[in-house]
């Protein structure tokens, strides 16, 4: 493979690593947004029944927690080598001068 092609594939890996990081960005920003909206701000310990519901919104905000967390670990794990594969492009694309 030449330098140039060297230097097209890891652009279009770091191209393809943007979008997925974009894309986990974007689920953990609606799901994070969903517990605020739906659960975390509406919990209300003053009633009967809002002590009642809150064991059961509880349940429901764990496992929503869980799906961003993993959603963190994966767009964590995007990132990590989004630096070197810009740094490899930029030290073949000097090279290629």
């Amino acid at each position: 493979m030449n330098t140039n092609e060297n230097i097209l594939e890891k652009a279009i890996t770091l191209t393809d690593s943007l979008a997925e990081l974009k894309f986990s960005l974007e689920r953990i920003d609606i799901l994070s947004d969903e517990v605020w909206c739906n659960y975390i701000e509406r919990i209300n310990f003053k009633t009967e029944r809002g002590k009642l519901s809150v064991e059961y919104d509880f349940e429901i905000i764990k496992v929503m927690m869980g799906v961003i967390h993993n959603y963190i670990d994966e767009a964590t794990e995007i990132s990590r080598n989004l630096p070197d594969i810009s740094n490899d492009i930029v030290e073949a694309l000097k090279m290629d001068m």
